[in-house]
């Protein structure tokens, strides 16, 4: 009984020792970019005021650049070809990313992105099925992110050609030249849906051999969204249309 008595009190007293190991230990540390630092100097006596500016990188967003060929072709509906010309030279148009497939051009309309319009019940050329609070929840964006949908398009209404027809006061916003915001109007980006559904289309105006975000010239440069909160990409279908 006196040996039983002892490994029990032992087994209590390793027990307690393990909980005061891990209480003691200190708690697990997130540490800060080492990249985003700067050095300030520290002299007694002194009180200093500073202003800190720190950066993060977007949860919401990814880019695409590039450059543009084609060519112009005569086809018919199975595309036999009768007849091709030269590559395109000064390519314009636009370049869509949308992450459904499009199978219906011609109902093609602006995101509204007001929260007065409810999705997914809409008809007629000039309803607008998404709004904002419905395309944040679907990416996994917060209404008080800085780097929203409402955020991010915010510049003055666009209107745009889908094919033959005009679309007015688009959501638009313009992508940076050389690093920095620009106040011209290129590089327009622009959102788009189809009419009874829940099919974003983030739509470049195609430019010509001009400059971009990072100080060499590009065709085309182009915004998505997918939900940085999970390790799940988001399927992108892409378009262009050469005008």
């Amino acid at each position: 009984m006196k040996v039983k008595s002892t490994l029990i009190e032992l087994l209590f007293l390793f027990f307690l020792l393990l909980g005061l190991i891990g209480f003691l230990l200190p708690m697990p540390t997130v540490f800060a970019d080492p990249t985003n630092q700067s050095k300030i100097q520290a002299q007694a006596g002194n009180v200093t005021q500073l202003t800190i500016f720190g950066e993060q990188q977007t949860d919401h967003w990814v880019g695409y650049f590039g450059n543009i060929t084609g060519e112009i072709i005569l086809d018919n509906a199975d595309n036999w070809t009768m007849y091709e010309w030269a590559g395109i030279t000064y390519p314009e148009g636009e370049v869509y990313a949308a992450n459904d497939s499009v199978t219906n051009w011609g109902a093609i309309m602006c995101i509204n992105l007001s929260s007065n319009h409810p999705g997914f019940n809409c008809s007629g050329q000039n309803e607008e099925c998404l709004n904002v609070t419905e395309l944040e929840t679907y990416f996994g964006i917060e209404a008080d992110d800085a780097d929203g949908f409402d955020e991010t398009f915010n510049r003055t209404l666009a209107m745009i050609m889908i094919g033959e027809k005009p679309l007015y006061n688009c959501s638009k916003t313009n992508l940076y030249i050389n690093d920095t915001i620009q106040n011209q109007n290129d590089w327009n980006e622009t959102l788009l849906t189809i009419n009874n559904t829940a099919t974003v289309i983030f739509t470049a105006i195609i430019q010509d051999d001009m400059w971009g975000f990072n100080n060499q010239t590009w065709d085309f440069q182009i915004m998505v969204t997918d939900d940085g909160s999970d390790e799940q990409a988001t399927t992108y279908y892409m378009y262009i249309e050469l005008s």
